[in-house]
């Protein structure tokens, strides 16, 4: 197996190596050996416990370095360095029940890994209270259009009514469209 220090440590060189970009100018083949050799050690130095490791294998599923973009696989192993307290997992996490990416879009979940998240490290304490200032904008933009468009006969009879309408050529598009083209 090694030391997982050494193994993490392998996998970060293999990362940065010097060369890379000559690589990546004459094909790209030497950094994708690089990096699927650096998702090997920093595995099995997961393997063995190292948080830093297993985020960055999360990373690997999810970005697609070193092996295919696979939500899933990032999803689980986000999942597993959640339960060892990792912030930046559930950050992770958080992340991606927001916009739906390889989980369910749920924004109340979102807020609940943004909060766990901040629970278990002080330093998320301003990301995490970036990322709620952006999900409560997202909510509340979401509820909004929401609620515009889900209401076609509302919009009638206020337009009707008081002969002005806030955004005519975008409601009276989704309209007769028969609403957003997006699910809210």
């Amino acid at each position: 197996m090694g030391l997982e220090v050494g193994q993490s440590n392998a996998a970060y060189l293999l990362e940065r190596r010097k060369d890379r970009a000559v690589a990546e100018q004459e094909g790209g083949s030497n950094t994708s050996l690089s990096l699927s050799s650096a998702l090997h050690y920093h595995q099995c130095a997961a393997d063995q416990g190292n948080m830093n490791s297993l985020l960055r294998v999360g990373d690997a599923h999810y970005y697609g370095r070193g092996t295919p973009v696979d939500l899933t696989k990032s999803v689980a192993v986000y999942r597993q360095a959640t339960q060892l307290r990792s912030a930046q997992a559930m950050f992770n996490l958080g992340v991606m029940h927001e916009h739906g990416w390889g989980l369910s879009k749920d924004l109340h979940l979102a807020k609940r890994f943004y909060d766990m998240a901040e629970s278990a490290s002080s330093d998320a304490f301003v990301p995490v209270m970036l990322a709620k200032v952006k999900l409560a904008a997202h909510i509340w933009v979401g509820a909004s259009v929401c609620c515009l468009f889900d209401a076609p006969p509302i919009i009638s009879f206020l337009h009707s009514v008081r002969g002005v309408l806030l955004y005519p050529s975008v409601v009276s598009s989704a309209v007769a469209n028969g609403g957003p083209a997006h699910a809210c």
